[in-house]
């Protein structure tokens, strides 16, 4: 008796593919990936384990919605490597802090290894991220040298603020992120170039922070805030000081916390980038 193979359709032959050997999110290596969690796990221990319904904006116009609790969510992205030793040597420097700024009612010190420690975290929260839309957009390069030195890439920037938890009837939303990415127009001599770049927000609980990242060393382009962010967002990365104190003088309610934030025009040098169409 003779049979003919099975037809495979071309879905399910993508589906064995994804399930399949993948890279490393950070480090490259290919094989069998792990679940990483979008936020951090340990967050359920703190209580906020309810279900409700999540949502991603990872893409401009394309938000992502999923019911699960908020620290529930993962990606098979990363080796059993980086996600049991390095992410989570990072996730262990950074909860204390974190904890801290959760629960104080006054102000928290942060000094250089402080800054560097949660700066680390919040650039692997957004890494992260990025991974929620249709489309790969992340610079994959700066991956890898986060991934190589431990320190977030040489041409990112990280500030950090506060915000509020906002509270609707019979519910709080605990976490909210904006990651977009963009471009801006150099002029180098007479010719323009254009630049990828990309800008992320995210709160968590209370604490808010905003990353900004860009292509090529050699561009020189660096983004500045407006002089009422500088009362609201204190830098982390580079430090600009040995120590700071965490909540900044403007709570970043003033704007509308993380969609305000991400309305809110970036000044770069020596360009402006241009407004979101």
């Amino acid at each position: 008796m003779t049979t003919r193979p099975r037809k495979v359709s071309r879905r399910t032959q993508r589906r064995a593919a994804e399930r399949g050997a993948r890279e490393c999110l950070f480090c490259g290596s290919v094989g069998k990936l792990t679940e990483q969690h979008v936020y951090d796990d340990w967050l359920r221990g703190l209580g906020y384990d309810g279900e409700g319904l999540r949502e991603f904006i990872a893409e401009p116009d394309q938000p992502v919605f999923q019911r699960g609790g908020p620290f529930t969510k993962t990606l098979r992205i990363v080796c059993e490597d980086c996600n049991g030793i390095w992410l989570s040597r990072m996730e262990k420097a950074a909860k204390p802090l974190l904890l801290s700024m959760f629960n104080t009612s006054g102000q928290i010190e942060l000094d250089g290894d402080a800054q560097l420690a949660v700066a680390r975290w919040a650039f692997k929260i957004v890494c992260v991220l990025s991974q929620m839309g249709r489309t790969r957009t992340f610079p994959l390069a700066h991956c890898r040298e986060f991934r190589r030195t431990s320190l977030p890439p040489a041409t990112s920037q990280i500030w950090i603020g506060a915000a509020s938890v906002r509270s609707e009837p019979g519910r709080e939303q605990l976490a909210e992120s904006r990651y977009e990415p963009r471009a801006a127009d150099l002029s180098i001599g007479e010719s323009t170039v254009r630049v990828p770049l990309y800008t992320a927000r995210f709160r968590l609980l209370n604490v808010v922070f905003d990353v900004f990242g860009h292509g090529p060393a050699e561009t020189g382009l660096r983004a500045d805030l407006s002089d009422d962010l500088r009362r609201a967002l204190l830098p982390i990365w580079p430090s600009e000081h040995s120590v700071i104190w965490w909540p900044p003088v403007t709570n970043l309610d003033v704007i509308g916390g993380v969609d305000g934030l991400a309305a809110a025009p970036l000044v770069g040098i020596p360009t402006v980038i241009p407004p979101r169409p």
